[in-house]
């Protein structure tokens, strides 16, 4: 008996033929299994196998860890940063696994040895991939200037700036290092400063801006390292990653300074200045025949050294500006300059940074760098991609922080804010 609403095969016309019912309109055939079937094919394609597992796996690699105000010491002993010893120079070195976009070493020491006649030591390194670029700090008395910051790559020695000062012999003096954007300073700290405190204090005694794609780029994805002779490795070990440095010395001239050297160790590519200043560079190019030099001080031994260098420049018919009073003054000598000088990437909140010093424009003129190798022009976007993003996340989210906390240049700062939110939202 039928259930009931259910009619009986039997009464389904022309279903019947010689007693079996034809199901071919709606039958499950192979045909129809074939298409709608769990094949091998398509498991693959959905499955959760061992390469997809290894993809999204949490690993040791992908945890995040403190990257600031840490000693190299804890990143040493945590897996993230190693020892490598140089085949030939004796050199030891202390390198970070990870890749940083914004940051400060603290704490390296170099000594002024009197029997030496070339006084030489290093703070920390950066490793710009897929090349290798050091960005050194170095004691050097031949010379009228005793601290350089030259930088070391496949295009040959550069000095981006020098600080002018007496240095006592056999004393250790501390350094640090620091680099925000392309904007790169360094520091000469008081040795309680650094190693008794968690964080240190002080404006940078050199900051230069370097975006110099020929010969090396900025620092825009650097491993930091601590590097020294055989013995050393302790003050790389007690050495502090810490995050950037925002303010910098103010230019007290700003001249135009023929470029000279053939980028060697020993006859480095380097500004003629006539005078025996503390200057960094914006923008050098050892391919341009002169470069813009900040010149910020002298050597307290040598107070008269600015107005010469300013009165060398001009015996040559070169460039000499006074430094601008104000952000818009900043802005009008850059496209002034940048008519002449076709090969700077950087733009007017990096020069005006330089210029005047101001923290809120350290903070401008990084959100420029992340918009234009993140959005923009992406020149240096494959270098960036070796940050982990937990730790560009972290920067970012700290620069926006920063800038809502900034009341000067409002319109500006707002106008950052956007590019950074714009950043943000679109990630990378």
């Amino acid at each position: 008996m039928a259930a009931p609403g259910v009619t009986k095969h039997t009464e389904l016309l022309e279903k019947e033929i010689g007693g079996v019912i034809d199901h071919a309109d709606r039958s499950v055939t192979t045909a129809k299994l074939a298409d709608g079937a769990v094949t091998a094919a398509k498991i693959a394609d959905g499955a959760v196998t061992t390469a997809k597992i290894a993809d999204r796996a949490v690993t040791r690699a992908k945890l995040e860890y403190p990257t600031v105000d840490v000693p190299l010491a804890y990143l040493f002993m945590m897996g993230k940063a190693f020892v490598d010893v140089a085949d030939g120079d004796g050199f030891t070195f202390l390198i970070t696994v990870d890749s940083f976009a914004d940051k400060q070493i603290a704490g390296g020491q170099l000594m002024k040895q009197a029997e030496s006649s070339r006084y030489e030591g290093f703070y920390f390194r950066a490793y710009v991939e897929p090349r290798v670029y050091a960005y050194v700090a170095r004691i050097y008395t031949p010379a009228a200037e005793d601290v350089l910051l030259e930088r070391y790559g496949a295009g040959g020695a550069v000095v981006l700036g020098t600080q002018a000062v007496t240095l006592s012999d056999d004393v250790a003096y501390v350094f640090g290092g620091s680099a925000s954007g392309s904007a790169i300073k360094f520091i000469r700290y008081s040795r309680w400063l650094v190693y008794e405190n968690a964080i240190a204090f002080g404006t940078p005694s050199v900051a230069v801006n370097a975006t110099d794609t020929t010969y090396a780029a900025g620092l825009f994805a650097m491993k930091v390292s601590y590097f020294g002779g055989p013995g050393e490795l302790a003050a790389g070990l007690l050495a502090f990653l810490r995050g950037p440095m925002s303010a910098a010395p103010p230019a007290a001239a700003i001249i135009e300074a023929e470029t000279i050297g053939s980028g060697s160790p020993e006859d480095q590519f380097r500004p003629a200045l006539g005078a025996s200043v503390t200057w960094g560079a914006f923008e050098f190019s050892p391919e341009s025949p002169t470069n813009i030099i900040m010149v910020t001080g002298s050597s307290p031994h040598d107070p008269g050294a600015v107005e010469r260098a300013v009165e060398a420049a001009r015996s040559k018919g070169l460039r000499v500006l006074s430094p601008p009073r104000d952000y818009g003054g900043a802005v009008a000598q850059f496209n002034t300059l940048k008519r002449d000088f076709t090969h700077w990437l950087a733009g007017k909140d990096n020069y005006a940074y330089q210029a005047l010093g101001w923290e809120h424009l350290d903070l401008f003129q990084n959100v420029d760098f992340y918009y234009g190798e993140l959005l923009e022009h992406k020149r240096h976007y494959d270098q960036l991609k070796l940050v982990p993003s937990f730790e560009l996340e972290r920067r970012l989210s700290e620069l926006e922080e920063k800038l809502e906390r900034v009341t000067a240049l409002v319109e500006e700062r707002d106008r950052h804010l956007a590019k950074l939110r714009e950043v943000r939202k679109k990630g990378w």
